[in-house]
């Protein structure tokens, strides 16, 4: 059996830790492979989901406030892990993009290595190549055998920057559990929804740089004034939660806007839900896109993008602009019934077999792929 690496964060709830526990699963299936998963972190309620065969361990990075000190620590840890671990591996691969020491220790772990990008960075960094080049120079991307991106757009942004590593670029979006919602979507929940007003439900993380559900709270902020026919749920923390909570007291809009914390189970607000809404300023391919789809939901959203099967404009989604007057009326269009959105039919169980297919033939050192 051929020796397998994911080196990621953690197994916190998350699309990007959901989307990594779906392909290192798929992956046990196939009974081909010995898979190790490296966390910086062995934390998070997605552990116990975890194929049984598929070996967890832990990389502690010292966090001692005396710099020499953790700086020592940190080396000394990597030198001994590099002497038992160097291409020990025959495929490995960084899941958490942005983490420096998860791009190391696959360098290190294997020669075949794979670096996966989840988010549009070339957005991110707003079309400025020397931001976009000086991050992912730091990220040693032109060291990876192969880059992965999770949509065409991704790809497409960072292939301006590095247009010399194209053929080294691979468009492979996330394995998508489907199976699991269906075992979870009809489970009770203690929420009541009222028949007569239409309900938005977000659900990520709460994090502003990204998520922007301060865009999201002046957009109610003005729908409010034509409309009281509506509610937005919030399902998901993070580093901003309480400043959301407080922007929410401060313009009265409680009656508006429930923030219900974390769910592990998020499916059956999915099936209260008229439509979900992201109103972010950058992704990949959000994970809540193909979790919409399935459950036969649109989605209002300020993010566009495609992967082989999907192109989220015309197969799922109403985009708006990136503010709150023009998300605000799309809500009322929404709540006045005037959308119309014709969802696209979608083969998920195809659609995994292909990229759990192309991730195998990386695996197996097909650089074509």
């Amino acid at each position: 059996m051929k020796k397998v690496l994911f080196t990621s964060k953690n197994l916190e709830i998350g699309g990007m830790e959901k989307a990594l526990l779906a392909l290192i699963n798929s992956l046990a299936d196939t009974k081909k492979y010995q898979i190790t998963l490296l966390l910086e972190e062995k934390k998070g309620v997605l552990l116990n989901n975890l194929n049984s065969s598929i070996n967890v361990e832990e990389y502690k990075v010292s966090r001692c406030r005396f710099a020499f000190l953790r700086k020592t620590i940190n080396f000394t840890h990597r030198f001994f892990w590099k002497l038992k671990n160097k291409n020990k591996y025959d495929f490995a691969c960084c899941y958490a993009t942005y983490s420096r020491i998860c791009n190391k220790l696959t360098r290190i772990a294997s020669t075949n290595n794979l670096l996966y990008v989840h988010s549009n960075y070339y957005d991110y960094y707003n079309h400025n190549a020397d931001l976009v080049k000086k991050l992912f120079d730091e990220l040693n991307i032109s060291k990876f055998t192969k880059v992965a991106f999770v949509s065409n757009e991704a790809k497409q942004g960072i292939a301006t920057v590095y247009p010399e590593l194209y053929d080294n670029f691979v468009v492979i979006n996330n394995i998508f559990n489907y199976k699991s919602i269906e075992s979870k979507m009809y489970e009770k929940v203690n929420y009541q929804k009222d028949k007569e007003k239409s309900l938005f439900l977000f659900v990520g993380r709460l994090e502003e740089e990204s998520k922007q559900i301060t865009r999201l709270i002046k957009a109610v902020d003005i729908t409010k004034n034509f409309s009281d026919k509506f509610e937005v749920l919030i399902i998901g923390d993070g580093m901003n939660e309480e400043e959301y909570e407080k922007l929410i007291d401060d313009k009265n809009l409680n009656q508006y806007i429930k923030m219900l914390g974390s769910r592990e189970n998020p499916y059956p607000y999915y099936l209260l839900a008229d439509y979900i809404i992201l109103v972010s300023n950058f992704e990949g391919f959000p994970v809540i896109y193909n979790e919409a789809l399935f459950l036969n939901k649109p989605v209002l959203t300020t993010i566009n993008c495609s992967d082989d099967a999907i192109n989220i404009g015309t197969d799922l989604g109403i985009i708006m602009e990136k503010d709150p007057e023009d998300i605000s009326k799309k809500m009322l269009d929404a709540i006045s019934n005037k959308l119309q959105v014709k969802l696209k039919k979608v083969d998920y169980k195809e659609i995994n077999n292909k990229r759990l297919k192309a991730i195998c033939n990386l695996i197996e050192g097909d650089r074509n792929e």
